[in-house]
């Protein structure tokens, strides 16, 4: 059961970042005098919908590596007390998912990357998620580096 709350709240949270993202864009295009249509297109479905799976996906399976991540801590340092694992362990794995979502977002959005004017949101929301969780993980890797 908290696999699915984990879940339902990061594709919310997923949901709510990708509305305010759309409706910036929509702001900007009718600023510019540009047509909003292109936002209602099924490449932009499919982007969203893929994502909204990711999202859920990685908070329903977030638990369960935390357990495992805490059970393996514990069995290899087992002096050190359960309330500093709980963060130790949580801090890497987040580590793990800033490297690994920044390196696929950067990756899908390469190969995009020749579609930029069919589709200029979703390479720039690629780049720019890319870079955004390739700064988080190299913040977080000093903190969790030799821990």
């Amino acid at each position: 059961m908290q696999n699915l709350k984990y879940g339902i709240l990061t594709g919310g949270g997923y949901i709510v970042a990708a509305a305010a993202i759309a409706l910036l864009a929509c702001i900007i295009n009718s600023a510019a005098g540009e047509d909003n249509a292109l936002f209602l297109s099924t490449p932009y479905y499919i982007f969203g919908g893929a994502g909204l799976l990711a999202a859920t996906a990685c908070g329903v399976i977030y638990p369960t590596l935390l357990s495992q991540s805490m059970r393996k801590y514990t069995e290899e340092y087992p002096d050190v007390p359960k309330r500093y694992i709980r963060e130790i362990c949580r801090g890497k794995l987040l580590l793990r998912y800033y490297f690994n979502i920044s390196w696929i977002c950067f990756a899908i959005g390469l190969t995009l990357f020749h579609s930029i004017e069919k589709y200029p949101l979703i390479v720039c929301i690629l780049m720019g998620s890319g870079f955004t969780f390739l700064f988080l993980y190299i913040g977080s890797r000093k903190k969790y580096e030799n821990l």
